[in-house]
């Protein structure tokens, strides 16, 4: 089979992906894994198609060496031939045919029908609708959640990987200078992210997996605020948070500046996110553990009394993602259990929410652990405060 015309990676570093979740889940005593998530199949099949809303499977056994079988809708199969490497496509007919019936006779033919089976339960292509249909139509077989497992598998990126991982961080570094290059009073945030948006995306960043976060002013407190017909106003503290997108991996960009001169209580509580964000830095080496990030970062935050300003986790793992998040399942907080290791990426931020001062402090980026620390990949990082 020839190369699909837009496939991002080899089917040879597909089939290296597709033989370590096999060995993962043999491993945890799994026959077989049924894969739901565009995550999953973009990652193990290479499928890149805005078809999440769909009901699409990539069906593998754990024993032997055949190439998983992969089902989508049959609008959707010029997408798989012209992105995946997988050679058995199979498709159906949207209310005329019933895909769960589908799958349930491919894992009946690959012989794991009685079998265990992982399922990533927790992807958010997976509503329950589908989950609690697929238990039933597989009712011979046992179904669990492999989710942390297949996402496990992701935690490391290959050197192809971090080509696109990096470019991705290349747009997000487009976005927040060209925020800094526009900014002024009078204009709205919505005024703001749109120049962001088409910064990026005229350089060539492809959509993003969750909307631009802006808010400014009495807004900011609020960390997940989209952007309004607000104006910005004089002295208005200013935070965004957005992604660069390169072959569907994502980087992650935030920060916080100020239109005008800001409050002197803004500049300290700028320069003690900021010590929270080097604080942790500090602690990212491979070997160490993830969870001492988040505990360095607390350190300042104890010594200046304002510990209850700290309401968010201190960051997750990065990788493909498609819409409603790009969340990872790399939980960056103190009682992580992983240690950092060489290819992980992953995106830390100082997210303090001083609630009854109407502040919201955001700083960070995105960055890489290296065989000796970090690479940063995006972001102002701790910088002095950009004033407009």
């Amino acid at each position: 089979m020839s190369r699909p015309q837009f496939a991002v990676f080899t089917a040879a570093e597909h089939r290296e992906r597709v033989a370590r979740a096999r060995k993962a889940l043999a491993a945890e005593g799994y026959d077989g894994a049924i894969c739901i998530g565009a995550e999953l199949l973009n990652y193990l099949g290479g499928f890149d198609c805005c078809s999440y809303f769909s009901p699409q499977a990539l069906i593998f056994a754990t024993e032997g060496n055949d190439d998983p079988v992969l089902l989508v809708r049959n609008i959707d199969v010029i997408n798989a031939r012209e992105t995946s490497w997988l050679p058995d496509v199979r498709d159906y007919q949207l209310n005329f045919a019933d895909p769960l019936e589908i799958i349930a006779g491919i894992v009946r033919d690959l012989g794991i029908g009685t079998g265990r089976i992982g399922v990533d339960f927790g992807s958010y292509a997976c509503t329950a609708r589908y989950g609690f249909n697929l238990v039933n139509t597989l009712a011979s077989a046992r179904l669990d959640d492999a989710t942390v497992l297949f996402s496990t598998l992701q935690f490391q990126k290959s050197e192809a990987e971090l080509v696109h991982v990096r470019q991705a961080g290349k747009y997000a570094d487009i976005g927040w200078k060209k925020a800094q290059e526009v900014l002024r009073v009078g204009m709205t945030e919505i005024d703001l992210a749109t120049e962001v948006e088409h910064a990026m995306r005229s350089a060539g960043s492809e959509f993003s997996a969750l909307a631009t976060l802006c808010a400014t002013g009495a807004r900011t407190p609020g960390m997940h605020s989209t952007p309004t017909n607000k104006k910005i106003e004089e002295g208005d503290v200013v935070h965004m948070e957005f992604a660069g997108v390169s072959n569907r991996y994502h980087a992650v960009s935030m920060f916080t500046f100020a239109a005008g001169e800001p409050s002197p209580l803004v500049r300290e509580l700028y320069d003690l996110g900021n010590e929270t964000l080097a604080a942790a830095l500090e602690e990212c080496a491979p070997g160490k553990p993830i969870g001492a990030m988040e505990s360095a970062s607390l350190e300042p935050l104890k010594h200046a009394g304002r510990e209850n300003a700290y309401m968010a986790m201190f960051g997750t793992g990065l990788g493909i993602a498609y819409p409603p998040i790009w969340v990872g399942a790399l939980t960056i907080n103190r009682w992580s259990d992983k240690i950092l290791a060489p290819g992980m990426v992953f995106y830390a931020h100082s997210c303090l929410q001083f609630v009854d001062e109407g502040i919201g402090i955001t700083q960070g980026g995105s960055y890489l652990v290296t065989e000796d620390g970090y690479e940063p990949i995006c972001g102002p990082g701790h910088i002095q405060l950009y004033v407009a």
